[in-house]
């Protein structure tokens, strides 16, 4: 009875003793997963954190670009210094203050300079070439737009272009009505527009009319292509009216066969920077000043 009993207590003892180890290892098996999990959440946090720093930097540097781009095409049409650095101050002002509230970060863009001319002009339409790229290279239009008053307008106006790859012309000709402008647009379509203000603007590089209501009717005068080249422009009918301009290169734009316009900026050059305590970025890119219409 008495080795049966101390074999009892034996045994007794060497569970207890188990008991306990596997106590202690359990604790120590818990304590590693915790510390594991607390270095893999701040792995995470860590990398969630500098994946959107790069997106803020990114999305600072499209808004600044898409910024300076806006201030450069009308600087290019009411402005003959083609001081785009000066007259982007107020908006770098306004995005650096503005960035400030939003982020942590210090935002900078300078305009270098312009790495690639234009040229421009805004006034009164003359029947004839308005622009020739015959004899270069260029051909390319950014802007083109002409501006009625129906009040002024007596007979049509046609615009022709002709496409420089191809040959290929496309008209477009607007009649004056009682209350605004008739006519059939690209698609064949008859599309009238009620002047709503003093001028009607028809946009032949958007496709888009303001200043006049056009109904329901979905009008097609987009007659520049951004991804095409065009070798003339032209007016034929009423002179009453006025157009903007604007083609790369620098000598291209005519009226009666003389050069026209002034300087303007084609592609613009920016150096950008952009700090936190995590990221630092700085860089040099250019900008198509027309790139949105592509």
């Amino acid at each position: 009875m008495v080795s049966d009993s101390s074999t009892l207590r034996s045994t007794r003892d060497r569970a207890q003793l188990i008991l306990i180890a596997a106590i202690a290892l359990a604790f120590i098996i818990l304590g590693i997963v915790v510390v594991f999990n607390s270095v893999l959440y701040t792995q995470t946090m860590s990398s969630s954190s500098s994946i959107e720093t790069t997106s803020d930097a990114q999305l600072a540097e499209l808004e600044m670009a898409r910024g300076v781009r806006g201030v450069a095409q009308e600087v290019n049409l009411n402005s003959s210094t083609n001081d785009i650095a000066g007259q982007s101050e107020a908006f770098i002002n306004q995005y650096q203050n503005a960035t400030a509230e939003r982020r942590p970060a210090i935002v900078d863009v300078s305009v270098v300079g312009v790495s690639e001319p234009a040229q421009a002009t805004d006034s009164d339409v003359s029947l004839g070439e308005v622009f020739n790229s015959s004899n270069d290279n260029d051909g390319e239009v950014g802007h083109f737009k002409l501006k009625l008053d129906s009040n002024e307008l007596g007979s049509p106006i046609r615009v022709t272009s002709t496409n420089k790859s191809s040959g290929d012309e496309t008209q477009l000709e607007i009649s004056s009505t009682s209350n605004g402008f008739s006519f059939n647009d690209l698609e064949g379509d008859h599309c009238s527009v009620d002047q709503s203000e003093s001028v009607v603007h028809f946009d032949f590089t958007t496709g888009t009319i303001a200043g006049g209501n056009t109904g329901n009717d979905d009008c097609s005068i987009k007659l520049i292509n951004s991804n095409e080249t065009y070798e003339s422009l032209r007016f034929n009918g009423e002179e009453e009216g006025y157009y903007e301009l604007i083609a790369r290169g620098d000598d291209d734009l005519v009226e009666n066969g003389n050069e026209v316009g002034h300087l303007a900026a084609w592609t613009v050059d920016l150096e950008y920077t952009y700090d936190t305590s995590e990221l630092s970025v700085e860089r040099e890119f250019e900008v198509d000043v027309y790139g949105d219409r592509r």
